[in-house]
């Protein structure tokens, strides 16, 4: 068998570099092109060790081809809806909220107001305006229109419901006596009038009897509006800021209960929001 010399070996591996044929005398080649025919590896060795270039590039071959067998295929995309989305952010929302309870003795709701001049100023500035602008000519034509009255009438009735707390039976039970939309909308019926006078001073009647302390005042204002309308206006604007003191009453009271559960609460919450975040 043909054996490489010192020149030799330099020269097959000058040749497997420049991917040309190794420069060898004619006896030579002879015997190579025998060699060559039991193996076609630029080393005429039938057992190549570990530490022989044929062997390892050999298994850096077998390595890459198994690399390929066992390449898993990419994930299909996951699609989130809309409400999950919005799911997440509610329980984000919530986590953070029961922290600052947590954390700040002295936190308090209070009621959001876009900033003046705004897009969203003006057009909630229009709204209301539009609002109270059919009421009084609905009630100044002739004969009257009195079904955005009933409607104002509705919603101050959920209004006054949403202030009612679950133990308080006598005044949920006052408010569906004094609001009931049934025996209004048969009273309009027979008489072919409404009296928002009439209703005026019962809502404010209600109003005075579970708002806090510091409303009284502006309660007793209400009476001193002589036109039901305006009066009716600002009711709202009173009612608003009596749920925004129950929300803060109801904080300071659940506070300390919040507190003792404010580790698990909030460990859950994070934990729904990362479920959230992974699945998109």
């Amino acid at each position: 068998m043909y054996k490489l010399v010192e020149g030799d070996l330099w020269r097959v591996f000058y040749a497997q570099y420049m991917n040309c044929s190794p420069i060898m005398s004619s006896d030579d080649k002879k015997e190579t092109e025998t060699s060559n025919k039991c193996d076609e590896g630029f080393l005429p060795d039938a057992n190549p060790t570990s530490e022989s270039p044929r062997f390892s590039i050999a298994m850096k071959m077998n390595r890459h081809d198994n690399d390929k067998d066992t390449l898993l295929p990419p994930s299909p995309p996951k699609f989130v809806s809309m409400n999950q989305l919005a799911e997440a952010a509610k329980a984000f929302y919530n986590m953070s909220l029961a922290h600052e309870i947590t954390v700040d003795s002295e936190f308090r709701l209070e009621k959001y107001e876009p900033q003046e001049k705004s897009l969203e100023y003006c057009i909630k500035e229009t709204m209301h305006r539009a609002f109270w602008d059919i009421l009084r000519s609905s009630l100044d034509c002739d004969p009257p229109d009195y079904e955005p009255a009933l409607r104002l009438l509705e919603e101050v009735k959920q209004s006054l419901q949403g202030l009612v707390l679950p133990n308080q039976t006598r005044l949920k039970t006052l408010i569906e006596n004094l609001l009931d939309m049934d025996i209004a909308k048969s009273q309009l019926e027979e008489t072919g009038h409404l009296s928002l006078e009439f209703y005026k001073n019962e809502v404010i009647n209600l109003m005075k009897q579970f708002c806090a302390p510091i409303r009284d005042q502006e309660i007793e204002d209400l009476r001193k509006i002589n036109d039901p309308i305006d009066a009716f206006k600002n009711v709202f604007v009173v009612l608003d800021k009596m749920h925004m003191d129950l929300a803060n009453f109801t904080i300071k009271q659940m506070r300390p209960y919040i507190r003792q559960q404010a580790v698990t609460y909030e460990r859950t919450k994070f934990a729904t929001f990362l479920e959230a975040q992974q699945s998109k």
